[in-house]
């Protein structure tokens, strides 16, 4: 293994006081080096230092020690061999169904194929001769055994920032403990159940409040009940029900409407005895929530595994480039920009070069954007993590760079699903506030947009220019090659619906039909000529249309394009769009090139031009964006307003308010009050917001949602969030401006944080133009 016989010429007694014991605050990195990828599994396994707790392959921890005068390390290597099922001849082996709702637990979906059995070596090994003492050994100095033993019981860092076991978490419900039950007289038969409302006999909910049993909601299959359970609860705000046929000594499926999750119900026993039922003596007799999306996850996992052609003979490639990104859960998205990123040849080139300058510096700037960005690209781009063979590493797991630029971002730190687009974007930024050694990156995304306004009364005009990093695309459904299909499909959907939901039935189920687009049909609907009606004048200063149009001023040398497929619709309700959109190879954009100013063109006043500005800013952006919902007055603001309704909701957004804009010549100002809100006062002369703003000046309100809190506000409560606390740092209009030269309405259902949080995105985000308050 290329240590040196133990021969106890090195005086250990002498080095023990340089052996830490490892405290909570430490961080401890014994499966994987810090500078490369290797790991426990690789040649030689990893050196951790009983100093500092920094782990090291055989390579960089010479370095560590020639730059830190370090000499003890435990050495810890993994063996593995794979365990063999045992099938008869001819047989296939059983697959293994998961039974709970977990990955990578006893009973979950197994991240791994193959099982294997792992056997780990210790050794204490002294530098710069790399004599090594086998361990256990009660000859070594009780400190450095104690050190020694605190590095193997110590919380590994790769465990801190990933999850590579998980399982959903219950928490318990807020309304429990003061539920109120109604003494009705109802009792509960043990069996023979039916929603009072439909014929439906599974999927059934007991209310906790009055003892009705109803159908649960239907699933995006189709399966489930008719949703009379959900409808009841907004009819009598009774918050908390239980599955019927879960019920065990054990516990049972509670859910929680006001919550909106599944919960548990620590009086669970009591509430049931209220109607007769003895929880004692309930068997389980219908599926649990978790073995039903246990069910419906196989479903999903088949479908994608048909879209990755999943058992079928396919060429494996490895070596240099072609390298993998382990998933640290959910983080496909992030994935999925790192891989992009990298195959770029700018950036491969300009990281590839740091990490050699980099690497021999440790410890120093381990935890820095440029370091990790360097050891990414070595990892990536130098094919020593990229063998063939079934058993050979192809993939490496971006842990600490995930734990750096998600640090204090209250979505990408985190383990659930979140957007692409949005987190590219994200990235863009914190490359550019890094204090590096190398040109950021983000130039190469980079590009000018020309905005041209024309005033329909006077036909004077103005250009204005704004530097983006990302195009959004409309998605135009209603020019689709197969509209006529897709609306029958839709009305024949409606009619099935309606039909079941009357008869207690399941609706019928169809193939469904997705809109047919062309990429070019998403950028003619983007840079199309869009009608702007009240806006302000400055030519007239009277409230007419303006014709607004945008055009490239310079192209990017890579352009990034986004489909917003995530829309209000006319009920104030988010939607998402299902659509196939066919991408060329080759896109020529050359007819989307701005010219500037022309000849006989009138430009508008320059000075009235912003000051007008702020008032046409927010209806300007959402009357500009196609399917955006209904028309909003030009002569309101719309704002979200933080409304406390209970604990469980605290700093929830569910209210929208729309403030009257009026005429006043305050300067901006902000008071900050005692109960933590802050009173907006308006902008300058000419237009104002209004008289007082108060906007939550704490973060949760506008940045993050609680968990519990996060998919539960109302449908219109997600729509600004660019307004945020941040406003607080514009000081005139003009500053304005600049942030909001086109807003989208962003927002999403499902998993991306796009629905998790309020979501009016500008373009140029307010953190590049402001920086954190």
């Amino acid at each position: 293994r290329g240590f040196v016989e133990k021969t106890m010429a090195v005086d250990l007694a002498s080095l023990a006081g340089s052996a830490r014991v490892p405290t909570a605050q430490d961080r401890v990195s014994r499966d994987e080096c810090v500078v490369s990828f290797h790991t426990t599994e690789s040649d030689g396994g990893i050196f951790v230092s009983l100093t500092s707790f920094l782990g090291f392959d055989r390579q960089h921890v010479e370095v560590y020690h020639r730059n830190t005068g370090h000499r003890l390390f435990l050495n810890i290597q993994t063996f593995k061999t794979k365990i063999e099922e045992k099938v008869e001849e001819g047989a296939e082996p059983p697959a293994k169904r998961p039974t709970v709702m977990g990955i990578g637990v006893e009973g979950g979906f197994d991240v791994n194929k193959a099982r294997y059995e792992y056997t780990h070596l210790h050794t204490l090994v002294v530098l710069p001769e790399f004599e090594q003492y086998p361990l256990p050994d009660p000859e070594l100095p009780q400190q450095i055994q104690d050190s020694i033993a605190g590095v193997l019981h110590a919380e590994s860092v790769a465990v801190k920032q990933t999850v590579d076991s998980w399982t959903e978490q219950r928490l318990p419900s807020a309304y429990a403990a003061s539920l109120v039950q109604i003494d009705n007289g109802v009792k509960i038969p043990p069996s023979g159940w039916k929603c009072i409302n439909c014929d439906i006999t599974d999927n059934l909910w007991l209310n906790l409040s009055d003892g009705t049993i109803l159908c649960g909601r239907r699933n995006f299959d189709g399966t489930g009940g008719n949703g009379h359970a959900a409808e009841y609860f907004k009819a009598t705000n009774f918050p908390i029900v239980v599955k019927l046929g879960t019920i065990t000594p054990e516990g049972a499926d509670v859910f929680s409407y006001p919550e909106d999750d599944m919960v548990t119900d620590p009086l669970l026993s009591e509430h049931l005895a209220h109607f007769g039922i003895n929880m004692q003596a309930m068997t389980k007799t219908a599926l649990s929530m978790a073995e039903m999306q246990v069910a419906l996850n196989m479903q999903a996992r088949f479908e994608w595994d048909r879209l990755q052609e999943a058992g079928k003979p396919l060429v494996e490639l490895t070596g240099p480039g072609l390298t993998g990104l382990v998933n640290l859960g959910n983080t496909c998205y992030m994935n999925s920009v790192l891989q992009t990123f990298f195959a770029l040849p700018e950036v491969a080139q300009q990281y590839g070069g740091l990490f050699a300058q980099l690497a021999p510096r440790v410890p120093e700037g381990v935890d820095s954007l440029d370091f990790q960005l360097a050891r990414l690209a070595s990892g990536l781009l130098s094919g020593d993590y990229s063998h063939a063979g079934d058993e050979a590493t192809k993939a490496i797991a971006p842990r600490s760079f995930k734990a750096l630029i998600g640090k204090n971002h209250p979505e990408f730190s985190t383990n659930r699903q979140q957007d692409a687009l949005e987190f590219f974007q994200y990235f863009l930024v914190q490359l550019d506030r890094a204090r590096s050694a190398v040109p950021s990156p983000s130039s190469l995304f980079s590009f000018d947009l020309e905005n041209r306004r024309e005033c329909s009364a006077s036909h004077q005009v103005e250009y204005r220019t704004h530097t983006e990093r990302a195009l959004l695309l409309p998605v135009p459904v209603e020019h689709a090659a197969n509209a006529a299909a897709v609306a029958a499909y839709e009305a024949r959907t409606r009619e099935n619906e309606e039909a079941a939901k009357l008869a207690g039935t399941k609706p019928v189920e169809e193939e469904p039909v997705f809109p047919q687009l062309t990429l070019a049909q998403c950028l003619q609907a983007r840079f199309a000529d869009q009608v702007v009606e009240n806006w302000l004048s400055p030519a007239t200063n009277t409230r007419v249309d303006a014709l607004v149009r945008d055009r490239f001023q310079t192209f990017p040398k890579y352009l990034v394009l986004g489909l917003a497929k995530f829309y209000l619709a006319a009920d104030w309700s988010p939607k998402k769009r299902a659509v196939k959109v066919d991408i060329p190879l080759e896109l020529d954009l050359s007819s989307l090139r701005g010219a500037g100013p022309q000849p006989g063109e009138t430009p508008l006043p320059a000075a009235a031009a912003a000051a007008a500005a702020l008032g046409n800013a927010v209806s300007e952006s959402i009357a500009t964006l196609p399917g955006a919902g209904p028309a909003v007055p030009s002569s309101s603001l719309l704002l979200v307003r933080p409304a406390v309704k209970s604990k469980s909701n605290s700093g929830c957004v569910t209210s929208l308010s729309r403030v009257p804009l009026s005429a006043t010549a305050n300067p901006f100002s902000v008071k900050t009050r005692s109960s933590g809100l802050m009173s907006l006062k308006r902008i300058s002369s000419g237009i104002s917001i209004a008289s007082s703003i108060s906007v939550s000046a704490k973060p949760v309100a506008w940045t993050m949602l609680s968990n519990r809190d996060r998919s539960r506000c109302s449908a219109t409560s997600w729509i600004i969030s660019s307004v945020r606390r941040r406003w607080a740092a514009i000081s005139d209009s003009k500053s304005l401006c600049r942030c909001w030269p086109r807003t989208f309405l962003g927002g999403c259902a499902g998993s991306s944080s796009l629905a998790r949080r309020a979501s009016m995105i500008s373009s140029r985000s307010m953190e590049e133009e402001m920086g954190e308050m």
